[in-house]
């Protein structure tokens, strides 16, 4: 689950009844998130005011690739699967 606020982002895992954070995902937490979105192949993207982060794999494989605007803030954002 991801939640955010107005200057930050919180990732939790849901198991049984218990709520945690989850400090390995990958995602930009010291902003907030526009829009998180699961595409094919388990890929993970998270888009924030200032950039779009991709994550795919889990653990140690995991890969995280990032783009930063540079034309200014990322107002909107939607996806899909593909």
């Amino acid at each position: 689950m991801v939640v955010t606020f107005q200057d930050s982002t919180c990732v939790l895992q849901i198991i049984g009844d218990k709520v945690s954070p989850v400090t390995t995902s990958g995602f930009q937490t010291n902003e907030p998130t526009l829009h998180a979105g699961l595409l094919e192949g388990d890929i993970f993207i998270q888009v924030t005011q200032r950039s779009l982060i991709q994550i795919q794999g889990k653990g140690e494989n995991r890969k995280r690739t990032k783009w930063e605007s540079d034309k200014g803030r990322i107002l909107m954002a939607c996806s899909n699967t593909r």
